[in-house]
């Protein structure tokens, strides 16, 4: 939302968006009643109802009347007892989100958790609707008291699945986490799999001894390798999601198999992967990198139009754009009377902001041949035909994709 007035509010929830569900939690906090808000949305007040006592609930561990938002607190406040956080957990609250109503870190929630003995233990999905015990090891936490999770004392390595993926994508992510876990079993390893999206392949029963429809956060993860005591965790194969909690677990001490986690900074920041391969003396295309509208547009005009932009520590083609001279993105500091067009690529624009951008000259063909160097808000050089649309024939290949 662009303001957190009543009347904007009104107005978002009138039309469905992915935001929804963010609009209405904003809309709860702003004193909207749940009538009002059934019949903006349409959605059953059943369902309102539930969002109502979370909201509820978050103002009384924040300590505040509902009248002030639940959002943030800019003072840490007294530590909560253990039934608070017991009955906070059971509610589905994370670590962060807690922390956040308190004026803490996350660290420090999650130490007061454990210091009370706060732990989620673990039940099988029954994927035999109650007629005899499951035996799938399908399995979710809950903070409840009893554990169906027992673990063995076998080798054992956690692969880190992608998570949730649109329709389309991720698909090469799923195939290295399949082919991950059975060349792990081969190896005489328990394979554990952590993926809370069961429309993939990585999430079937005869992939992975165990698999764990969690979340990809840290706090999830980290209570599965505290749970399980694995041998490593493979973070590499998932994707983006688990990539980004690499750093948060090496940290912690949690064993990283295979590329460490260095490496993959040096794969996804623009600057070192560069300097990476000027190292080798492999042949790159011309670019740099920017942190500002500013900064990019004075190296898109040293390397010419039109350039290709990424950013960096994403590994998805979703943010991946094509800009040609006086293009919004780089022109919205010149005074240029084009708007900036409205919808995702909006959105997506906003999600990575703040990012380093590199630039770089190479051929489009050529770019999407290779795919392009990991992560990276990326300007590059794009040879495009005289229409905008598809390849120039004589436009010069990269070597790396002859």
């Amino acid at each position: 939302l662009s303001d957190v007035e009543v009347s904007s509010i009104r107005a978002a929830l009138r039309t469905p968006t992915p935001e929804r569900a963010f609009q209405i939690y904003r809309a709860l906090e702003a004193g909207l009643k749940v009538e009002e808000i059934s019949s903006l949305t349409g959605i059953d007040p059943w369902f309102l109802n539930e969002l109502a006592e979370l909201i509820e609930a978050a103002n009384r561990f924040q300590g505040s009347s509902g009248n002030e938002s639940s959002a943030e607190s800019s003072e840490p406040r007294p530590e909560p007892d253990a039934a608070e956080l017991q009955h906070m957990k059971q509610l589905g609250f994370g670590d962060a989100e807690l922390a956040r109503l308190r004026g803490r870190t996350e660290a420090e929630m999650r130490d007061l958790r454990h210091r009370d003995g706060i732990r989620p233990v673990y039940r099988r999905v029954d994927t035999c609707a109650g007629e005899f015990p499951a035996a799938t090891p399908y399995l979710y936490s809950t903070y409840e008291t009893e554990d169906e999770s027992a673990r063995s004392e076998r080798p054992k390595a956690i692969i880190l699945g992608s998570g949730p993926n649109r329709i389309g994508q991720g698909i090469e992510f799923d195939y290295c986490c399949v082919s991950a876990a059975l060349a792990l079993r081969d190896e005489g390893f328990e394979t554990i799999m952590v993926n809370s999206n069961p429309e993939t392949v990585s999430t079937d029963f005869d992939i992975s001894d165990k698999l764990y429809f969690e979340p990809l956060t840290l706090e999830d993860v980290l209570e599965i390798v505290e749970h399980e005591k694995p041998d490593g965790v493979v973070v590499q194969l998932g994707g983006q999601t688990p990539l980004g909690l690499a750093r948060a677990l090496d940290d912690l001490g949690v064993p990283i198999l295979g590329t460490s986690v260095d490496s993959i900074d040096e794969a996804e920041d623009r600057r070192r992967f560069e300097a990476l391969c000027q190292r080798l003396g492999i042949r790159t295309p011309e670019g740099g990198t920017a942190t500002s509208i500013e900064d990019a547009r004075a190296v898109a005009e040293r390397i010419g139009y039109p350039v290709l932009v990424r950013p960096s520590y994403v590994r998805r083609r979703l943010a991946r754009r094509v800009l040609r001279p006086r293009h919004p993105r780089l022109a919205r500091t010149s005074g240029a009377p084009r708007p900036v067009p409205r919808g995702r690529v909006r959105s997506r624009c906003r999600r990575h902001r703040g990012r380093r951008a590199g630039v770089h000259r190479r051929s489009h063909a050529a770019y999407r041949r290779s795919g392009g160097p990991f992560g990276g808000l990326g300007l590059r050089r794009a040879a495009l035909s005289p229409s905008g649309r598809g390849h120039r024939e004589d436009a010069p290949a990269h070597p790396r994709a002859r």
